[in-house]
């Protein structure tokens, strides 16, 4: 009988530690998921404001699964998109997630500014990775001139 109580007991601590290797296990690889994805969502972004910093964007495109960023000089970069990647610029980037077709493109502009902000969702497991954009520039530059103080006089 004692022989029948020891055997079951560890019987359930073996079950047991199985289920938290397990557990453990699978928590590495969600992590390691999740790590990547945001490495890659990094790296997107990166590469998209680069251009947007080195050349003046003059406006933005959208044809379905395809955004193009129009520079000044005629420069044209394209982010293409679809289930699981993004590329921009000939560069494919492969998500461990889903992208979403749902992309969000707000121009908005004055005299003095423009502003685009772009938002691509990208999820997975629940997990947000969106790709925003957010870019904002000075159109008006303002050169003031510099007056003499008609009190300070420098003849003297």
């Amino acid at each position: 009988m004692e022989i029948i109580v020891s055997i079951a007991l560890i019987s359930i601590v073996m079950i047991l530690l199985f289920n938290a290797l397990a557990n453990m296990r699978n928590e590495e690889a969600m992590s390691k998921r999740r790590s990547e994805n945001l490495i890659t969502q990094a790296l997107v972004i990166k590469n998209i404001q680069d251009d947007l910093l080195d050349n003046k964007l003059v406006s933005i495109e959208r044809n379905n699964n395809i955004i193009t960023f129009i520079f000044e000089d005629n420069l044209r970069r394209e982010l293409i998109w679809d289930e699981n990647s993004i590329t921009y610029n000939n560069e494919r980037t492969v998500f461990k997630a889903t992208i979403s077709n749902d992309i969000r493109i707000i121009e908005e502009t004055s005299t003095e500014n423009k502003l685009f902000i772009i938002t691509i969702p990208v999820t997975d497991r629940n997990q947000n990775f969106d790709i925003e954009i957010v870019h904002y520039q000075h159109l008006k530059i303002i050169i003031e001139e510099e007056t003499p103080d008609p009190e300070e006089d420098t003849d003297y």
